[in-house]
């Protein structure tokens, strides 16, 4: 996979934003969480795949490990200086595993609790996609971190542009976001019904948006806005 990232476009820094606010037992605390579980729930269903686990198993050990954090009040203690919150988020998930291995099965699945409502066939597609990869459990967790990142993106995207009533545009032009569109601009603008010119002014803005977009979800979960360039970087080298 590979999306245009070109542009350096101004966002609002909130670095660790998301996390902070899942802290929040308010609503808008809840609705926080399920965004950071959605976010993270795939690299983490990656990691215990490629580790072993199967299909069952790392669901049950994902919701687990998601219930183990609202437990111990893992969100609460995180400490936001410590650098990028996937790799932080990475070595809990570590020991976690660890310690839960040394467990019953019953125990280590935490009684089935579901923390947030997924489709667990759409989350084994993701894995799919990287199995043929050879990679370790580490690096497949940092692939569904990407995959994930950029979705989350496109999808927040997709809905700015329904709420302006041009969700048509949108699914049409999403293409120019990889390297290897499939339409011409011609081809595009005889489906849009709109001139070429337009089309390629279009293009423009939507790249622009989408970098921005993709700029600010990255600096949500880093305690540093200079690092998000780097971070960008890679992901860009995983996907």
């Amino acid at each position: 996979m590979s999306l245009y990232l070109d542009g350096s476009a101004v966002f609002a820094t909130t670095q660790w934003g998301l996390i902070v606010n899942s802290r929040d037992s308010s609503e808008e605390g809840e609705t926080a969480l399920q965004e950071l579980c959605q976010t993270y729930w795939p690299p983490v269903y990656s990691y215990l795949r490629r580790h072993g686990y199967c299909i069952e198993d790392a669901q049950d050990l994902t919701q687990s490990f998601f219930a183990w954090i609202l437990r111990k009040d893992w969100l609460q203690r995180v400490d936001h200086c410590r650098g990028k919150f996937r790799a932080i988020l990475l070595t809990s998930l570590k020991n976690f595993v660890h310690d839960t291995e040394d467990r019953a099965r019953a125990q280590k699945r935490g009684g089935h609790q579901e923390i947030i409502s997924l489709d667990a066939v759409a989350g084994e597609g993701g894995y799919l996609s990287i199995r043929s990869k050879e990679l370790t459990p580490e690096q497949a967790y940092d692939v569904g971190w990407a995959i994930s990142l950029v979705e989350q993106t496109l999808s927040s995207l997709r809905e700015e542009f329904r709420r302006e009533k041009k969700e048509k545009v949108f699914d049409v032009l999403q293409q120019f976001l990889s390297a290897a569109p499939e339409l011409s601009y011609e081809e595009t603008a005889a489906a849009l019904g709109i001139p070429v010119g337009t089309v390629k002014t279009t293009i423009y803005h939507l790249r622009q948006r989408y970098a921005a977009a993709l700029r600010a979800e990255i600096a949500r979960t880093l305690s540093d806005a200079t690092n998000v360039d780097a971070e960008i970087t890679y992901l860009c080298s995983v996907l």
